[in-house]
Formats: structure tokens, sequence, C-alpha cells
């Protein structure tokens, strides 16, 4: 089984049209947070949740201590 970090964010803003675009962009900053740490290519989901997974290099605490400063994510598991 493979390490992974599920990323929520949160849904206040997502009325009507703008959700797609809303996800399109968060998923954008959470690439470019973690970006030297984890491969944009292990990043994926959407409409409410993103999953991060982990290889063997990377430390959860530091991926979580990197999200943790994303504006729109309400919590990360």
């Amino acid at each position: 089984m493979q390490p992974a970090i599920v990323v929520h964010h949160h849904e206040i803003t997502l009325k009507g049209e703008n959700r797609r675009l809303f996800e399109r962009q968060l998923m954008k900053n959470v690439r470019n947070s973690l970006s030297g740490l984890v491969p944009a290519s292990s990043i994926h989901g959407g409409y409410g949740r993103f999953i991060v997974e982990l290889g063997a290099d990377e430390a959860a605490s530091r991926v979580e201590a990197r999200l943790g400063t994303l504006f729109g994510i309400s919590n990360i598991c």
C-alpha cells in the first residue's frame, strides 16, 4: 500500500458555475506549493478533494506543513 494524503477544500465559494475554476486554481496552487517535494503527477483528484500520493522519499510532515499554508484548504488527512 502506498501512503497518501487527502486534501479537502472549503466549498463556501462554490455556488453556480465557479466550482471548476476554483478547483483548477487550487490544484495549481497545491502543485506549486509541493514542487520540488512531490512530483506533479502524484497529485490528482477533484470535486471536493485532492489526493497526494507519497513515495518512499517524501516526508508526510513536510507535505502537510506546505499544504497548511494554502488558502482554501479545510483539512488534510
